[in-house]
């Protein structure tokens, strides 16, 4: 009997490396998320101190206050610019983790696919050996 092959080997070598792909992409994502809340802390700290330094100094002219709270302005404006990047980067991610799931759910059907394959290929091998040894049997009961 000849060597086991499966129909759609090149199939499942392809959902493969899609899913190789997107788990990449995935971990890319993360790591995006990661340095976008680091970034974020740093700003809420940059915030945080100078809105403490400002409290401690209300002396100044009215240009420097000024010039300071629309600092202090720009600081909140960037974190809120942050948060909603990190909240862009988490759709991303959990679109990209669902696209994940998918790849991994179709792969797995084709590996299912294959094994009944060659479940079925050997239970015909099995089949087929039987065949051969009743044959055997017979032909060596009738030489007898």
């Amino acid at each position: 009997m000849k060597k086991f092959k499966f129909q759609l080997q090149k199939v499942l070598e392809v959902r493969e490396i899609h899913l190789k792909r997107c788990q990449k992409e995935l971990a890319e994502l993360d790591e995006q998320k990661r340095k976008a809340d680091k970034i974020l802390r740093a700003l809420e700290q940059k915030s945080q101190r100078f809105a403490e330094k400002v409290a401690c100094q209300d002396r100044g002219c009215a240009e420097e206050l000024e010039w300071r709270q629309q600092y202090l302005q720009s600081l909140f404006d960037a974190v809120e610019r942050q948060k909603d990047h990190i909240i862009k980067i988490e759709k991303e991610r959990e679109k990209q983790r669902q696209t994940l799931l998918k790849a991994h759910r179709n792969q797995k059907i084709l590996e299912n696919l294959r094994q009944q394959a060659y479940d079925n290929y050997l239970e015909a091998a099995q089949h087929l050996d039987q065949n051969l040894m009743d044959e055997l049997a017979n032909l060596n009961s009738l030489s007898k």
